[in-house]
């Protein structure tokens, strides 16, 4: 196996975990790679809906942080994973052309009519169909919002988002943490019962685990460089979910809640969100 990002084939197995992970600490779900049919389907897109309130919260400080880096009321938007549409409709509000890219159909339909100026793709921005269509449009921001996690392909979707920047561009990357002490609570959890860690790393849906240091050094030398603007420093206040969705997801959403106590406890950032500059 070889890593997307650095190249490096040394990639060693972590314990109790179906997980390997490369010395530049990107790691990497070994498991059968199969996209979660939901996305294809209705209750996807409704749980999608559920969980708006609870984006509308978490986007509205980021929406203002970003506008202050930009042009204002110029230029167009390109939300890569965009789940519901939140984001896309603030930056809709500044007055920024909103363009979004989504695996969901559903999702997709709903934004175009809740935002008629919203130009929307279904599937992944490195088809050839898409990049064709998107074929000499530039962008002044380029975002993904926790999604990169769950595509096998993320090193290139990150070059052709890097291609469709314009010069100066902002791109906006929010990834779990997946450091090293994620891994060790993984593995500790996995010796009480081994679907333990797989629940909490999200897998096999997750294909890449994202180490925040590693990614941060490979964002970095993207294309011609990129320089850091803002950096999560805080841990986001997480819910535990009243609807009790099913077994694995109230344990997810426990084991998740456990983790990010530690990680504050250690100063880390969950998840970790960056926004930088092309240079």
């Amino acid at each position: 196996m070889t890593c997307d990002f650095c190249g490096g084939t040394d990639l060693e197995k972590i314990n109790r975990l179906p997980v390997v992970r490369c010395r530049c600490g990107i790691a990497y779900n070994t498991q059968d790679f199969r996209p979660d049919p939901r996305l294809a389907s209705k209750s996807y897109f409704d749980m999608l809906e559920g969980a708006r309130a609870q984006s509308e919260v978490f986007f509205e400080g980021w929406v203002d942080k970003i506008a202050e880096f930009l042009p204002p009321r110029q230029g167009q938007v390109l939300d890569v994973g965009f789940g519901y549409g939140i984001f896309l409709e603030e930056m809709a509000a500044k007055e920024y052309a909103p363009w979004g890219v989504e695996i969901s159909e559903a999702s997709c339909q709903s934004l175009q009519q809740r935002l008629p100026a919203a130009r929307t793709f279904v599937g992944s921005l490195t088809e050839p169909g898409i990049c064709e269509r998107l074929k000499g449009q530039r962008f002044e921001l380029i975002s993904f919002w926790d999604c990169l996690q769950y595509m096998p392909d993320a090193a290139q979707q990150l070059r052709v988002a890097d291609s469709l920047l314009v010069d100066s561009g902002l791109l906006v990357v929010q990834v779990p943490n997946r450091g090293v002490n994620n891994l060790k609570y993984a593995q500790a959890v996995s010796k009480l019962y081994p679907d333990l860690g797989r629940f909490f790393l999200h897998l096999p849906a997750a294909k890449i685990l994202f180490d925040p240091q590693a990614l941060e050094k490979w964002l970095l030398s993207l294309g011609g460089g990129y320089r850091i603007l803002v950096q999560s420093p805080s841990v986001n206040k997480l819910r535990f979910s009243i609807r009790l969705r099913s077994v694995s997801a109230a344990v997810e959403d426990l084991l998740l809640m456990i983790w990010t106590f530690i990680a504050k406890r250690k100063g880390e950032a969950v998840p970790s969100i960056f926004l930088l500059r092309k240079q």
